[in-house]
């Protein structure tokens, strides 16, 4: 009696484990799972520093939006799961649409990256804004339901 109720709670802790490793990403281990991981922290910690922008730290937003635009770059040639999961007649198309999409966000990054450079607070908060619609969109479009 004693054995299973010590048994029991680390029966529900492995199955809770096992919960939260199979409600995982389909995208999460892979290359574009990183490079969209990198683009996350980069983004977020950018949009923290620019609530309220240093010129003195203009140098760390620049190379944050370089991650952004770097990471952007590498996921163009990288296909989405959910996109390998569709039927073969659907993927070039959609392919194409994600790669389009891909392309418009690291060229947004690029704009980020030279309005920081020029210490151009307005222009980079309206390309941030720009990003993070671009990724909400492309969320929704391309990546596999969790």
């Amino acid at each position: 009696m004693k054995a299973s109720i010590r048994i029991l709670p680390l029966a529900i802790i492995l199955a809770m484990l096992s919960l939260t490793s199979s409600a995982r990403s389909a995208d999460e281990d892979t290359p574009l799972g990183e490079a969209m991981d990198a683009i996350a922290k980069a983004y977020k910690a950018l949009g923290t520093e620019l609530k309220t922008p240093d010129p003195a730290r203009k140098d760390a937003y620049v190379k944050l939006a370089a991650t952004i635009r770097d990471e952007a770059v590498k996921c163009i040639d990288l296909v989405p799961a959910k996109i390998s999961a569709m039927p073969e007649a659907e993927r070039p198309q959609i392919l194409k649409d994600y790669k389009t999409d891909m392309n418009k966000f690291a060229e947004t990054a690029g704009v980020l990256k030279i309005a920081l450079g020029e210490a151009k607070w307005s222009d980079a908060d309206a390309a941030m804004k720009s990003l993070k619609e671009d990724k909400s969109s492309g969320h929704e479009q391309f990546k596999m339901e969790e």
